[in-house]
Formats: C-alpha cells, sequence, structure tokens
C-alpha cells in the first residue's frame, strides 16, 4: 500500500504544478473606438516581437464584428510579455486595408498606444505595450 500511496502523490503534485503554471497567463482585453458603421468589421493583429510587427506576422489574427460605437476584444491565454497592436476597420469585408493609387490606407486604423506612423506603419519602439499575468486593458481609437 506504502508503494502505490507515493506514486500516487507523485502523480497528483505534478498536475497541481501544472495547474499553478497556467495561472501565469494573461487576458488582455483591447477596446477599439472611433469606427462610423455600427457592424463595423475589426480586423487586429497582435504581435509579440519586433521581428513579426517589422515582417507583418501576427502572434494572433481576430476578426470581430462591432456592434454599437466600441467593441471590447478579449485575447485569452497569452503570455505575460511585450506587445503591439496593429489594426483596422474592414468597411468593405475583404480582409485587407485597402489603399489608393498612391499608397494611402483608404480604411480606418490604428495601433497599439495610439501609436502613429510616418508614411507607413508606427514604428515597434512606439506601439509596444507590456501585457502582465492576469488581467490587462488597452485602449486603441481608431484613425
Amino acid at each position: 500500500m506504502k508503494h502505490l500511496i507515493l506514486p500516487a502523490l507523485t502523480v497528483a503534485s505534478l498536475f497541481a504544478s501544472g495547474a499553478s503554471a497556467s495561472d501565469d497567463t494573461a487576458r488582455l482585453t483591447v477596446t477599439v473606438h472611433g469606427y462610423s458603421d455600427a457592424n463595423a468589421v475589426i480586423e487586429l493583429g497582435l504581435f509579440a516581437d519586433q521581428t513579426g510587427w517589422d515582417e507583418d506576422r501576427a502572434a494572433r489574427d481576430i476578426r470581430v464584428v462591432a456592434n454599437g460605437s466600441s467593441v471590447e476584444i478579449v485575447i485569452e491565454d497569452i503570455e505575460p510579455g511585450v506587445y503591439g497592436i496593429k489594426l483596422f476597420h474592414d468597411a468593405d469585408n475583404d480582409g485587407e486595408l485597402d489603399f489608393n493609387r498612391f499608397g494611402i490606407p483608404q480604411e480606418d486604423y490604428a495601433f497599439s498606444n495610439n501609436a502613429r506612423g510616418r508614411f507607413g506603419p508606427a514604428r515597434w519602439e512606439n506601439a509596444r505595450f507590456t501585457v502582465e499575468a492576469g488581467e490587462n486593458s488597452h485602449r486603441i481609437e481608431l484613425n
């Protein structure tokens, strides 16, 4: 009987330590304001590093339909760390940010920290923000 209790306690402690590791994840609520269409489609990219930001490779891509004048986008189970957000109002619902022939965006867009770019997207240094374990929030105004 003693021989069965020790392995059972070891297995139980492994499960308990695994459960506490998941408590170290973060939840990020992004509130988006500034779009004019009450049924707007918002495309959001969450970036985990500068390389992904520069190469437009998001760690997570999220598409939501807004209902009203603002929308809250909840991103669950992310690792604490530094992140950046690029988002746009997909007015024609084609999944892409549209540009005119001069390269100027034709749909509203924004970046985390409400950072602005000059002749292109905002720089990572201006858009990055820290996400800590537990609840986090970030507010973004579309341009």
